[in-house]
């Protein structure tokens, strides 16, 4: 999940491009609907693409989800690091002016990349915390009791209707 949201949120907190602010705007707009809208849609999905009961099909949910603040934290880190710093290391050899954007990802990976540890370790805490206690996407997508994930097995197992089994627990 960081291998994509790392290139994005360093293209858009450093490149004005056509159509940067749209795709800012609609990156935050998925945050503000509500799994449970989602998930009739995503089940229908994932039922029709023969992804309902498989590791893939979760992380690819989970991933979807998780991704949107993920790239605006990384972009919100990217934003701290002033400009001037590209622009020496790129002077300095850190590239050497490349049509294909070699440079860039050189400057990406060997300075700015180590200034913004502390975003990537946050935000991979984060989403494997999302991804960990993630109940209603993970009850839905799987079926068998085998594939369920912790708290979906945990929920079923231990909690009951009217009694819970703290012991077991």
């Amino acid at each position: 999940m960081l291998l994509v949201a790392v290139p994005a949120s360093y293209a858009l907190s450093r490149y004005n491009f056509f159509g940067r602010r749209v795709i800012l705007s609609s990156v935050s707009s998925v945050q503000m609907f509500p799994v449970v809208v989602i998930l009739t849609t995503l089940y229908g999905f994932y039922n029709l693409w023969h992804m309902l009961d498989t590791y893939r099909g979760l992380i690819l949910a989970d991933t979807t989800f998780a991704l949107p603040l993920a790239i605006t934290l990384m972009k919100s880190f990217f934003d701290t690091l002033p400009r001037s710093l590209d622009e020496s290391a790129r002077i300095d050899g850190a590239g050497e002016f490349r049509i294909d954007g070699a440079s860039r990802m050189r400057v990406l990976l060997h300075i700015l990349l180590p200034l913004v540890v502390p975003g990537l370790v946050a935000v991979g805490i984060y989403t494997f915390l999302n991804a960990w206690d993630d109940y209603l996407m993970a009850l839905t997508i799987m079926k068998s009791n085998e594939m369920r994930t912790l708290p979906v097995g945990i929920a079923q197992s231990f909690l009951g209707e009217y009694s819970n089994d703290y012991g077991g627990l």
